[in-house]
């Protein structure tokens, strides 16, 4: 069924899609006790679309960290300038580690259009409401390696994230960017890498969560969104405040222009790694 419906999708991108490239920069701000660890640095990153393969380029205080998302392959490499190295992974193997592994919180997820439009950069909006909560406790239930104490601490602790969406279905490149997205999610090629919150059934797995986010069509030209601790343990009343955390990730430039195909190979001085 699963496959079925990753075909279904891959048709569909590949009469949508090839129109035209798509690179989408968005800025992301950090704040709350976080930020001042991080001295005020600033996240940038680039989506590139072309036809059936997508490039993310996460740089951060110098760093970049680069995704590369084929198609037509299923696979995902992930490449890290710093070291020259570049590690492949298929979509059989990351649906197998996800059924695999053990104490993965369930997350409860709900979007909902709030019925307003907000004009950003010129772009009119639609705006979605969306709320996610991690159960934590699952954690320590599942996982029997992690300490009892630890599992204690975490009983009844939860990690809350609540926020908007403003989405630009009208935007240069939006069809495409939207028909490349839910094509890499069908396929199972983007769970657990997406690096924004709020991109992917109400209830379930990550996985689940990122097919829910990815119904509304259209390039998510700002995301704000609030995370918090929650607990019981006087250990959390003790933490949450420096768990905290504000992200607000703004699309600063979309780009039609033709993008060249040497970006979505890897460099031929690079070492091939293992998960």
């Amino acid at each position: 069924m699963k496959r079925s419906v990753a075909t279904v999708a891959l048709i569909a991108l590949c009469s949508v899609a090839l129109r035209a490239d798509v690179t989408v920069t968005t800025m992301m701000a950090i704040e709350g006790p976080l930020a001042a660890m991080m001295n005020g640095a600033t996240p940038r990153m680039i989506t590139r679309i072309k036809g059936m393969k997508s490039r993310t380029d996460l740089e951060f205080q110098g760093q970049t960290l680069s995704t590369i998302v084929d198609l037509a392959t299923r696979q995902t490499v992930v490449l890290m300038p710093a070291r020259k190295t570049a590690q492949i992974v298929d979509a059989a193997s990351v649906a197998a580690r996800a059924g695999s592994t053990a104490g993965v919180p369930k997350v409860d997820a709900v979007l909902e259009p709030t019925g307003r439009m907000q004009t950003i950069d010129g772009q009119r909006c639609d705006e979605f409401r969306f709320s996610m909560s991690a159960d934590l406790s699952q954690v320590g239930a599942q996982a029997p390696q992690i300490p009892k104490e630890a599992a204690e601490v975490l009983k009844n602790a939860k990690l809350a994230t609540k926020g908007v969406m403003c989405l630009a279905k009208n935007a240069p490149g939006a069809a495409e960017y939207a028909a490349f997205q839910k094509a890499a999610i069908a396929a199972n090629l983007l769970s657990g890498t997406a690096p924004l919150p709020g991109l992917g059934a109400a209830q379930g797995s990550v996985d689940q969560t990122m097919r829910l986010f990815a119904r509304p069509e259209g390039i998510p030209y700002l995301v704000e969104a609030d995370t918090s601790l929650e607990g019981t343990a006087p250990i959390i009343d003790m933490i949450k405040q420096f768990a905290a955390v504000k992200m607000i990730n703004k699309v600063t430039e979309v780009s039609v222009a033709p993008i060249a195909d040497d970006l979505f190979t890897v460099p031929a001085d690079y070492t091939y790694t293992k998960p």
